[in-house]
């Protein structure tokens, strides 16, 4: 449905990025068109401690009919979190809490807009 690169921005300064390609048809971009406006609500409420918990939207464009999202990058993602911290043990139950915690707090976040997290 989408691939996401990271990339730097030029017209920032140089700051990585991360952008969400998302495929080129109709159904997709609307999708993609409505996710922007999703973050765009959820991050607006800065009062709420927990709006921190939802990934930051920087932009958007359209190249050659693909809608690419411009995300804040993440240090990780999780397969790269267990190749380094869970290599053949899996991650540390204090670490899964944290996770979980932070999962939650987003949801709650969501809910109080509500929105609901169907994945």
């Amino acid at each position: 449905f989408s691939s996401v690169v990271l990339a730097r921005d030029a017209n920032k300064g140089d700051v990585e990025v991360a952008i969400k390609i998302i495929r080129s048809n109709e159904t997709m971009y609307r999708a993609g068109t409505k996710e922007a406006g999703i973050l765009n609500t959820l991050c607006r409420d800065d009062d709420d401690p927990n709006s921190r918990y939802i990934v930051r939207l920087i932009s958007s464009f359209d190249h050659l009919g693909h809608l690419c999202l411009v995300f804040e990058p993440m240090a990780m993602n999780l397969r790269q979190v267990l190749k380094k911290f869970g290599a053949g043990i899996g991650i540390s139950i204090t670490a899964v809490r944290s996770y979980a915690k932070q999962i939650l707090l987003a949801l709650r976040h969501m809910h109080k807009h509500r929105f609901i997290h169907a994945d």
